[in-house]
């Protein structure tokens, strides 16, 4: 076993020294085990203590940005968890949308989709699935072992980071065609749509602009890889 994911969180009869008492035999039985904060009462920690629990959930929500404390946001394809007849689905853009602020948040991305009565997934969930894996196939590069930053989530969207690469997930585009962003550490060498042309960038020490026109706009969003001059001390 891997993963203990805990629930029930909420109720009165477990106390926080319950969980705590129970993450540290957990440990000792396996240390490199991963258990979620649910351990604990509603994810608490006791007052003077340290977290207990490896990462923190949020459901139905985007965890917060977290450098050195990994979180993982549940969030469900449906309007409720589990299977339900006639539910509404959540379109591909819509999750894809979640998965790319999840990771520019630094965080993990768990989707809850929901099996029928005979362990069969209906079809309109499978349409969203394969939509997504075709996204994935083109932009996974973004995601996939990347982490979140250096430039904080906004409005516009958000970035990820890999190596000398940071990958700018846009999501919402100016009218201006120009999109300015704060500075980021390192030069610039290159920039350009994922799979695509080149993108006009322009650094100064106080900012970053990008420039585009709409017509480039790529679906569900425009993401624009920014390649960095190698600098083996720099951390972005």
């Amino acid at each position: 076993m891997d993963i203990l994911w805990f629930d029930g969180h909420w109720e009165d009869v477990w106390p926080n020294e319950y969980g705590t008492e129970l993450y540290k035999y957990i440990k000792s039985l396996k240390p490199e085990i991963i258990v979620n904060n649910r351990i604990n009462r509603l994810g608490q920690q006791a007052e003077g203590t340290s977290k207990v629990g490896d990462f923190d959930v949020f459901e139905e929500e985007i965890g917060p940005f977290e450098a050195d404390r990994p979180t993982e946001s549940c969030i469900t394809l449906g309007s409720r968890w589990s299977w339900r007849p006639n539910d509404k689905i959540k379109s591909s853009s819509e999750c894809i949308e979640t998965l790319v602020r999840c990771a520019g948040n630094n965080g993990n991305f768990l989707l809850d989709i929901g099996p029928t009565a005979d362990g069969t997934i209906e079809s309109k969930q499978t349409e969203v699935l394969n939509e997504i894996g075709e996204w994935f196939k083109k932009s996974g590069q973004s995601i996939y072992a990347t982490r979140g930053g250096p430039l904080m989530p906004g409005t516009w969207g958000v970035s990820t980071n890999k190596d000398n690469t940071i990958f700018l997930h846009i999501l919402d585009w100016p009218e201006s065609e120009k999109l300015v962003l704060p500075a980021v550490a390192g030069k610039i060498t290159a920039g350009k749509l994922l799979g695509g042309d080149n993108v006009k960038v322009v650094q100064s020490k106080t900012n970053l602009t990008i420039q585009m026109a709409k017509d480039n706009m790529q679906k569900p969003h425009t993401i624009i890889a920014l390649q960095l001059e190698k600098d083996q001390n720099r951390k972005l």
